[in-house]
């Protein structure tokens, strides 16, 4: 089941959100049926819950929306470690759509003009841009806790972002699946593969060795379905560990700079600099606040 959503035709509100961190482990989500609408994202572990007699494994990555109106529940205790971003948030306005109705939803939000004021949230789902979603989380979370006149409407605004995020990743996926080759599908796996194994990466061959290909061969084939080079995805990928690590930790810029295999932090900083706009001095201030729920 999705939620369309048309901007123009109703509103939409904050209410709360926070991140949920199991230290002890052990905690079963309850048994409710909200007013609101509920948005979870997964951080760390796995959060099974229920929803219209289906379950659901909320891991890294993983979002689950939670209806407005349907009952939920938790299926299985949490491990010690599970950790999730979650918001509550209202709509007026909104249609609950099947998974065909959807799609031809999601084609017509991509040929016209006027279909693209829509979006659509499917109830489950996961996002190739995590970092992303966790850094529109942060900002939301840290707004919601600072004074300011134009809160609620910064609030709003950002939710708005979120949820966009999430409808595009989504509309992009099922209105463009038929054209997915085999190199589409070789090109994800290297990418998957880099994203886990970049901080230990020293060099290109490293990565086309464990695929059996040529680096030459895979560079094309990457740049050709990304539009990013084998080199630059190695390099994009050592950029997002050093970004959770400002965040989450409290390391030295010159200790990241090592963990995520750069040869010196002055070459980390102009590097960081390039990629993302800020030094990770400068990043790390932007975005260090948190909100915890426990």
């Amino acid at each position: 089941m999705l939620i369309l959503r048309h901007p123009g035709g109703g509103d939409m509100e904050f209410c709360t959100g926070g991140q949920f961190i199991s230290e002890r482990g052990g905690a079963v989500h309850p048994h409710r049926t909200l007013d609101t609408y509920v948005l979870l994202f997964g951080n760390s572990g796995e959060y099974r819950i229920s929803q219209n007699g289906r379950e659901y494994r909320l891991t890294e990555g993983t979002y689950l929306l939670l209806l407005k109106d349907h009952e939920h529940f938790g299926t299985q205790p949490c491990a010690p470690g599970l950790r999730h971003y979650w918001t509550h948030f209202t709509l007026t306005g909104e249609t609950l759509l099947s998974e065909d109705d959807g799609l031809a939803e999601a084609e017509r939000i991509v040929s016209t003009d006027q279909g693209k004021r829509a979006f659509l949230i499917p109830e489950y789902g996961q996002v190739k841009n995590r970092e992303r979603i966790r850094l529109l989380f942060h900002q939301l979370i840290d707004t919601a806790r600072t004074a300011s006149l134009y809160q609620s409407e910064q609030c709003n605004a950002i939710l708005q972002m979120l949820l966009m995020e999430i409808s595009d990743d989504y509309i992009r996926r099922i209105t463009h699946r038929e054209e997915h080759s085999r190199a589409d599908f070789t090109a994800s796996q290297v990418m998957e593969w880099i994203r886990l194994n970049a901080c230990s990466i020293t060099k290109v061959s490293e990565v086309a060795d464990h695929f059996g290909y040529n680096c030459e061969y895979l560079t094309t084939l990457l740049k050709r379905t990304t539009d990013r080079s084998l080199t630059e995805h190695i390099t994009a990928g050592k950029i997002e560990t050093a970004k959770q690590l400002l965040l989450c930790s409290n390391r030295s810029i010159k200790e990241i700079a090592y963990a995520c295999g750069f040869a010196s932090d002055k070459y980390f900083l102009r590097v960081f600099r390039e990629k993302v706009g800020l030094t990770p001095g400068e990043y790390r201030t932007a975005y260090y606040k948190m909100h915890y729920n426990a």
